[in-house]
């Protein structure tokens, strides 16, 4: 028998390997539910319902037995991987609470499941053996990490950092009198629901657990339990735990009654480096100590297995070390210096806050200073150090004149060369950047006229459309008319020379405040700051009568030399480069097509 629940007056039976068995009150055997599949069915946990569910934990995971059928609830369903049930709960909400041996689920309502995976983020245990309800919706957890509370979607642990003095735990009691009771394989632990909160909210440092075992006269301190209800509570408000050598039984009302007085501290041994010392109050220890164990125990002769221990030597630990029931002090290799080492016993319940309860004993260690760092020895290394510093000195300054004399010569010789190579660097480097000048114009200037180019323009033009926005500005391109039969007629030659002069006469009747550029084959491009159309037109006109004055006198003296120009001011669509180029080259355009020899714009 591994399991038992009762509704009504139907007891059920979980065994080891012949499945459930549902016997009435007189002990008879109703029905017997087999479990299909399993070779070996553990039955650990039920929980028998009104309605007439049962529901069984075993090996395999979860069976929900309701009249007559048989579902298998597994890893197909979400249960964790690996996970015998070994608990099961109701709580008042109508929530299925699932304990396995590799995390916890929940089942509502709505036939829902749940899972925590074992040592997850948020559900830092493995096993779960029990649940425990409160009227609040509080839900507590037995777990081998010690006992954790479930709020709200938050799950807070209360383990051995926390003053639980072991951290598996196997069943959940409430006596009805504000405490928990829980079972474990080191005895039975009370803990007051006060401490708990204070704990909690950080009021505590730990809790003050109660120890119930065998020196109160149980069976049994192993009450870990392999049926499930490992322990409950009576009718007359008992609790009976079930341990490895009988039922023990516990009056709630009795325990704690008589606490156990301050137990005074005694030290058995002080063993430096394996050799056992004299018992004194001090000791004076040498440098080259390297490991010394102090054996102390407390005087609780009724009831020593529930003394526990903490000590620290000052000068040398932070904080205390929790010794737990261990009564040795282990040092090695301690630096020089005086120490205090303090040593505390306390029966349980273990509360270090409480001093009244603390016995206490001081043991004074002194270790030596070695014969190297004592102030003589460390004043002769201080004059051996300083004579060696004054030796070093005197024959690293000889060195270093014999060799500032060598470097003077070798400076000399060197101050000579970089001076002629400074000389031809100097050259060199005025040479490149006239060369670089020279680059750059090219860059931006046309060979043949001297004007600058259509990159130059471009970039001009950007700047002038950019600076001053609100400036009128007019952009006009001058074309040399018929220039491809000048070319043919008269020779490129001839054709160069009109395109130097037509360049040399736009930049003579314009003057320098405005630009002007080769655009591109026999065009050129003005761009007249400050002025709108209504200013430049009478600009342009004079300047296109004046190109037309100009004869090839060595060549033809009746050739005559025209241009068409064609003009656009910056206005709402021609507000780029781009834009204002195009619309000057339509107007150049129509020009052309009309009869060339003018300006429109």
């Amino acid at each position: 028998m591994l399991a038992l629940a009762q509704r009504d007056q139907t007891l059920w039976v979980g065994t080891y390997n012949q499945g459930v068995f549902a016997l009435d009150s007189n002990g008879r055997i109703q029905q017997r539910v087999t479990l299909p599949g399993l070779v070996q069915p553990l039955v650990r946990a039920l929980l028998a319902e009104a309605d007439g569910t049962v529901w069984i934990g075993c090996a395999d995971g979860l069976y929900r037995y309701r009249h007559g059928s048989l579902r298998h609830y597994g890893t197909l369903d979400g249960l964790p991987p690996a996970a015998a049930v070994h608990a099961l709960y109701r709580d008042q909400a109508g929530v299925l609470w699932i304990g396995t041996s590799n995390g916890m689920a929940s089942l509502d309502a709505a036939q829902k499941l749940r899972v925590w995976p074992a040592n997850a983020a948020d559900f830092p245990a493995r096993y779960v053996f029990d649940f425990l309800g409160d009227a609040n919706g509080d839900l507590w957890i037995a777990t081998d990490h010690g006992l954790l509370r479930r709020r709200g979607l938050s799950i807070q642990a209360f383990d051995h950092a926390r003053g639980l003095p072991r951290d598996k735990i196997f069943r959940i009691l409430d006596d009805g009198q504000n405490h928990l009771w829980l079972s474990s394989n080191q005895g039975v632990f009370r803990l007051d629901r006060n401490d708990l909160v204070g704990v909690a909210a950080g009021a505590r440092a730990q809790l003050a657990v109660h120890v119930v075992d065998h020196t109160d006269g149980m069976p049994s301190r192993q009450t870990n339990g392999a049926s499930s209800p490992s322990s409950w509570m009576t009718g007359q408000g008992q609790l009976l735990f079930a341990t490895s050598g009988g039922l023990a039984v516990i009056d709630p009302q009795r325990v704690g009654q008589q606490r156990l007085q301050t137990a005074p501290v005694a030290i058995e041994s002080v063993i430096v480096d394996g050799a056992q010392q004299q018992m004194r109050e001090r000791y004076q220890l040498p440098s080259e100590v390297e490991r010394i164990g102090v054996a102390y125990s407390g005087l609780g002769f009724r009831a020593p297995d529930k003394m526990r221990y903490r000590y620290r030597l000052e000068g040398f630990d932070a904080d205390w070390v929790d010794a737990d029931t261990r009564t040795e002090a282990v040092y090695t290799n301690l630096p020089p210096g005086s120490y205090r080492l303090r040593i505390q016993a306390m029966a349980l319940p273990l509360d270090w806050a409480d001093a009244a309860r603390i016995g206490e004993t001081v043991l004074t260690l002194e270790v030596a200073t070695p014969y190297w760092r004592r102030p003589w020895a460390l004043a002769l290394l201080a004059l051996a150090l300083i004579g060696l510093v004054v030796a070093l000195i005197s024959w690293r300054t000889a060195s270093y004149r014999r060799r500032q004399r060598q470097l003077d010569d070798e400076i000399a010789v060197r101050t000579q060369e970089l001076s002629e190579k400074n000389r031809a660097l100097e050259q060199a480097d005025a040479e490149r950047d006239a060369l670089l000048k020279r680059l750059a114009h090219q860059a931006t200037h046309d060979a043949l006229t001297g004007l600058p180019n259509r990159r130059a323009a471009d970039a001009h033009l950007q700047l002038a459309l950019r600076d001053d926005p609100a400036s009128p500005l007019t952009v006009a391109l001058v074309d040399i008319d018929h220039f491809k039969r000048i070319n043919d007629v008269y020779g490129h030659e001839v054709g160069d020379r009109v395109l130097r002069d037509v360049a040399w006469l736009l930049q003579l009747q314009l003057g320098e405040g405005q630009f002007i550029s080769r655009h591109g084959g026999e065009e050129f491009l003005i761009v007249l700051r400050g002025m709108g159309l209504s200013e430049a037109l009478p600009v342009l006109q004079a300047l296109r009568t004046r190109v037309a004055r100009l004869r090839l006198e060595d060549v033809d003296a009746e050739a005559t030399i025209t241009v068409s120009i064609g003009a656009a001011e910056r206005g709402p669509e021609q507000e780029t480069t781009h834009t204002l180029i195009a619309a000057a080259d339509r107007q150049l355009y129509r020009a052309k097509n009309t009869g060339r020899n003018r300006v429109l714009s």
